[in-house]
Parts: C-alpha cells; structure tokens; sequence
C-alpha cells in the first residue's frame, strides 16, 4: 500500500466519520445470554458485542495505480470456510444477525453516499460472543454493485487480553473508469487481508486502494437479575 494513498484517503474519509458517529460512540444494548454447546467455551459468561460493518468502493480510479494486484483469490483463504449466520454453524456459536433496529452506523453510511470519492456498498451485522482467537469464526459476507463489480469476504471479531478483528475480503471486477490497469475477463482481484488491536466501541477502519471496511464493535449490556417477588 503506498503513502500516497494513505495520505490521501485519510483526511476526507476521517471527516466523515467523525461528523456522522459523534453523536453514537458508546451506545450499548440489553440482550440475553445462552446457554453452551459443546467443543465452543461457556457462552452464558462470555462478554457479547454487536459487530457492525460497512464495505465501501473508492471511486478515484487513480488509487492504486502503483500497486500489483492478483489475478485470482488464495485457494485457501478464511473466507472460504467463514461462517454463514443462517447456517446450523452460526447456532452453534451462537452468533446471529444484528436487528436493523440495533444499527447504529446509518450516518456513515449517509455520509459516503453523499461523498464524492466513495460509494457503499454493503451495510451489515452480527451478535456474537467474544471467544478466544483460537476459536472464534470468520463470518462471511458478500455484496454485488452492479457493473462495478462484487464482493466476498469475512470478518472475525475475537476476545482474549484485548479485542481483536481481521479481515479477509476480495474485491472482484473490472478496472475502474479511466484507470490504465488491465483486467482479465472475470475481472481485478482486488485483497484486502488485514488483523488489528480494537478498542471496544470505537470506529476502526482496513483500507485497501481499491475499498475499505468500516467496523464498530460494540460491548452489549448484561441483562439485570431479575428479583423474585
């Protein structure tokens, strides 16, 4: 990735962010615990997040213009294996689709619509446990934007001394307008493979010159015990 991509694509990007979730950071929300499963560690006791993401295109199709791209996907890569919240894997771990009612990122998603230099192109979530990194899953996504092209990916939360999240998403398509890369027929790969450190609540984002993902992890409240009377 080159610095003058970096430099570039921060400044806008990180005005967007902050004039749309100023007003969001530190919301949670109430939510059961489970019960456990076998081989997966003690759901009831483990903390719970609502995991929210939003993929976007970069329109400039100069970004990149200095890197070399791929031709194919990794045949083995984690999102071939990632986790599909309406399978019997998601109940297994216990994970499931995060209710529209408890988005919170609508205002990025508004922001990079009315953007010049990106389009969205996926908004979704889950509800998951934290569980260590040795055994909590990527969870699949993927979108298609038209002519543009489409996407594949997932996404992995995890949970031991500190929050974790990775990355592990595929751009797919033709060269954007006006830019001289030269794509084979079933279109550029575009990667974008990445694992940071998160802190809990806060708007973090993996870039790649071609798309980005924005992503929020946010602790959900324990239910309070209830007192018999």
């Amino acid at each position: 990735m080159s610095d003058s991509w970096n430099s570039r694509l921060i400044p806008p990007l990180l005005l967007i962010l902050w004039g749309a979730l100023a007003p969001l950071h530190a919301r949670t929300f109430p939510l059961a615990a489970t019960g456990t499963t076998a081989g997966i560690p003690q759901m009831s006791h483990r903390k719970r997040f609502a995991l929210e993401i939003i993929v976007f295109r970069e329109l400039d199709p100069s970004a990149g213009r200095h890197e070399i791209w791929p031709t194919s996907r990794p045949a083995a890569a984690p999102f071939r294996h990632a986790l599909k919240v309406n399978g019997t894997r998601a109940y297994l771990f216990d994970v499931r689709p995060l209710p529209p009612t408890r988005e919170v990122l609508d205002g990025v998603w508004s922001s990079l619509e009315s953007s010049a230099p990106y389009q969205p192109v996926l908004h979704t979530g889950w509800i998951l446990p934290g569980l260590p990194i040795a055994v909590a899953p990527y969870l699949a996504f993927s979108a298609k934007d038209g002519k543009a092209g489409r996407l594949v990916g997932a996404v992995r939360m995890s949970l031991n001394r500190y929050l974790h999240a990775a990355v592990d998403v595929y751009w797919i398509g033709p060269a954007p307008k006006g830019s001289h890369e030269v794509c084979p027929p079933r279109g550029c790969v575009y990667p974008l493979v990445e694992a940071m450190k998160i802190a809990p609540g806060r708007l973090v984002y993996f870039d790649n010159p071609r798309f980005g993902v924005i992503l929020e992890a946010r602790p959900l409240k324990r239910p309070s015990a209830r007192t018999r009377g």
